[in-house]
């Protein structure tokens, strides 16, 4: 089934919330604490095509990572979650290219979450494959990765999308509040979690909805389901799940999948680690230092004085714990990068080509240009994700501009508006206490920026409750699933829902309207796009 897919508006003005990522689009990222080549998508973009791995200015040969000992384990493993053997015959001939050094990378990167994550997440894997087929077209052989950040702890996104069946007349969501053996209240990192309700209520939704589809459209779905039972059975941890399925849907596309808690990968970063801990304080202090220059151009700044004061972690017995740096010399297979050295620690060791990111990654690793800088590592390209939408064919797309014209339209704009806020309340409070009480200046920053750090989480939680009233009182009309909740649809429907419900049509779909999204880039064109598909509710 042929699915079309159509340009839409300007992307600057679907993201016009997200003003960092707006301006970027637009040529207009510019201040003077800012490479010029970073302020404009369609530059970096020409770059990423045209450009060798690393970098120009690295030296030739295989990167950290597929120059360790970490390949041949993870290479074995890896092919066994492969669905036929031609995909793992060109995986293996992918791994021998990487570690002679043969072949760039382009990557992408995503939490796992509840039935795969968000719908972005499919738009985030089809753009980075259909800019490693771009740049193999252009004559720089490329593969495409997928960075699955499962060693993060973070069960409430993870567990944030929702779903939607033929025949309910609600979006449904997974269990809110699984239960932990031991009666933690803390969660493991999440490519370790194997027992839990949202599993098992996961894997009723795939057989749910593999037995409405029949014929060929549906083979895709009792794939799944085959998949989602083998997991149970066998008891798989979520990050081999969350493989099996990404390496089946992206089927033939030459995708490979890095997990984020591999503790050998982790040991193949020793000598970065090295770097990192000698060197914690001043890295948090210019990524803090660059938030603050960001802020003051109206732009956002990602990271947070609470991740910046924990910037590494451990593992112990399957869960994070901040490392405090009592052990000056740790073992790496046991560290995780919080935050603020997640991308530094995936471009350190894979040198990509390119990064595909979203608006919230590029604020963030804008904030971290001077850290990799510090780290004298080479700064990869970025290219923005794939934008679109899932639209049955009678769908008056004229709706899509009222929903996106709303005051509350960006996703994050309650973490957006919060910072604003904590940001000013900490000025005036250490005027105050410097100003006015006296107290010495170090002493006076601390406390302001601990009590507004604190008073802003309420402010976050108060301007989310009021901005999802307001968006569900003007949502305009049509099916659940085209506006879940409100919300924007790649940020909240589950992407193996609608893989599922549409299947390898809607995956081709996806890869045709990333190819167009690079090609309309190229020309300083980027648009939304829109995907037609079957209503599954007639």
């Amino acid at each position: 089934m042929n699915m079309p897919i159509k340009p839409l508006d300007p992307l600057d003005g679907a993201v016009g919330a997200s003003h960092l990522f707006r301006d970027w689009l637009r040529g207009e990222l510019v201040a003077g604490f800012l490479a010029p080549e970073h302020g404009d998508a369609g530059r970096e973009l020409e770059a990423a095509i045209a450009g060798s791995g690393g970098s120009s200015g690295m030296e030739i040969g295989p990167s950290p990572l597929f120059d360790s000992p970490w390949v041949a384990g993870w290479a074995e493993a890896h092919a066994g979650d492969f669905p036929d053997d031609r995909d793992r015959d060109r995986f293996r001939g992918q791994v021998a290219a990487l570690q002679r050094g043969e072949t760039d990378v382009v990557v992408t990167g995503q939490q796992p979450g509840y039935l795969g994550g968000p719908l972005y997440t499919l738009f985030k894997v089809a753009t980075v494959i259909a800019l490693a087929r771009h740049r193999s077209d252009a004559g720089q052989p490329t593969v495409p990765v997928f960075w699955s950040g499962d060693d993060d702890d973070d069960l409430a996104e993870a567990l944030d999308p929702v779903v939607w069946l033929p025949g309910e007349n609600e979006i449904l969501k997974s269990p809110s509040t699984p239960v932990i053996p031991g009666g933690r209240s803390r969660f493991p990192v999440l490519g370790r979690m194997e027992t839990g309700p949202w599993k098992s209520g996961a894997a009723s939704i795939v057989e749910r909805i593999a037995s409405l589809k029949q014929g060929e459209s549906g083979l895709l779905a009792r794939d799944l389901k085959e998949i989602w039972d083998l997991a149970l059975t066998e008891n798989w941890d979520w990050a081999r799940l969350s493989r099996r399925t990404l390496l089946r849907v992206f089927s033939g596309s030459g995708l490979i999948v890095v997990s984020g808690d591999d503790p050998g990968l982790h040991a193949a970063a020793g000598p970065l680690y090295g770097k990192i801990l000698a060197n914690r304080e001043k890295l948090a202090d210019l990524v803090e230092q660059r938030g603050r220059q960001l802020t003051a151009h109206r732009w956002h700044a990602q990271i947070s004085g609470r991740s910046l004061a924990k910037p590494l972690f451990m593992v112990e017995q399957d869960y994070r714990v901040p490392f405090e740096g009592g052990d000056p010399e740790p073992d790496p297979a046991r560290l995780r990068p919080g935050v603020m050295l997640r991308s530094p620690l995936q471009d350190w060791l894979l040198k990509p080509a390119a990064v595909v990111v979203g608006p919230g990654e590029l604020a963030y690793l804008r904030q971290l240009d001077p850290l990799y800088e510090e780290l004298d590592i080479s700064r990869p390209p970025l290219v923005p994700r794939l934008f679109a939408w899932l639209l049955p064919d009678d769908f008056d797309s004229a709706l899509l501009g009222k929903f996106r014209n709303h005051p509350a339209a960006e996703s994050n704009l309650a973490n957006i508006l919060a910072a604003e806020a904590e940001e000013k309340v900490r000025l005036v409070l250490e005027e105050i206490l410097e100003g006015r009480l006296g107290l010495e200046q170090e002493r006076a920053r601390s406390l302001s920026a601990g009590r507004a750090r604190r008073w802003s989480k309420g402010v976050e939680s108060m301007l989310r409750g009021e901005i999802k009233q307001s968006r569900l009182d003007s949502l305009p009309s049509g099916p659940a699933w085209v506006f879940p909740e409100g919300a924007r649809q790649e940020r909240r429907l589950a992407y193996l829902c609608a893989a599922a419900l549409w299947g390898d049509d809607l995956v081709a779909a996806c890869l045709d309207a990333a190819s167009s999204h690079l090609e309309e880039g190229q020309k300083n064109n980027w648009r939304e796009f829109s995907i037609q598909v079957p209503d599954p509710g007639k």
